[in-house]
């Protein structure tokens, strides 16, 4: 399509009366959206800016012949002459979108009337900013359950015992005879031991749970457990 960047103005070649002051808004975008702009010259090949650019229009004076080229030139369609009103679509009156390039307004039929002023542009809503949600506040934690104590650990050791003067039939033992007993109801226990402070170590293994090992005639010997004595 052709085009130029330069508004030319003509009213030499017309064949009809120019109006004075014809006017002219015209939008980037069909049912008057878009970016706009008046025009009042009664010839015009539009610039850069604007030409192939118009989806819609309102004439407010004067009736205007639209070109598909510059110069008043059609190539496609046109030209299409309409007066006063309002078109929101360009399609709909045989101009093609974003085509026009060039006008002429006469002082043809001025159409009903003004055309009533367009309204001021909706300002755009100020955007504000949305607060932060609050921050939900963690139920308090519980108290931790207390663990109960474990139960003291009793040592072997402590499971034996000596019951003494307990010879058996039949053995002559003026001394008699000392029985080492494991008290414990469920563990076996392997048992070490000295006899007085002698350093010798005897050792029992194993000493059954509620059992008992006989030791030889004794004459009241002390037993020292040591602390190798343990559970199997």
């Amino acid at each position: 399509m052709k085009k130029t960047d330069t508004p030319l103005l003509d009213s030499q070649n017309n064949s009809e009366e120019l109006l004075e002051a014809p006017k002219i808004t015209v939008f980037t975008d069909r049912d008057f959206k878009g970016a706009r702009r008046t025009f009042s010259q009664a010839a015009l090949a539009l610039g850069s800016d604007w030409n192939d650019k118009i989806s819609s229009f309102i004439i407010e004076r004067g009736t205007f012949e639209f070109y598909g080229a510059a110069n008043y030139q059609s190539e496609d369609w046109g030209p299409v002459r309409l007066s006063v009103g309002q078109y929101p679509w360009v399609e709909a009156v045989g101009i093609r979108n974003d085509t026009i390039s060039s006008w002429r307004a006469f002082s043809g039929d001025p159409g009903p009337g003004p055309v009533p002023p367009l309204p001021p542009p909706v300002p755009l809503p100020i955007p504000h900013p949305t607060p932060p949600a609050p921050t939900p506040t963690p139920p308090p934690t519980p108290p931790p359950t207390p663990t109960p104590p474990l139960p003291p650990v009793i040592p072997a050791k402590d499971y034996l015992d000596v019951i003494r003067n307990n010879p058996p039939q039949n053995i002559v033992c003026t001394a008699g005879f000392d029985r080492i007993i494991n008290k414990h109801p469920t563990k076996a226990i392997e048992v070490w031991y000295t006899l007085n402070n002698n350093p010798q170590q005897y050792t029992v293994s194993p000493l059954p749970p509620n059992g008992y090992y006989q030791v030889g005639c004794s004459t009241g010997a002390v037993y020292h457990w040591l602390d190798s004595t343990h559970f199997l």
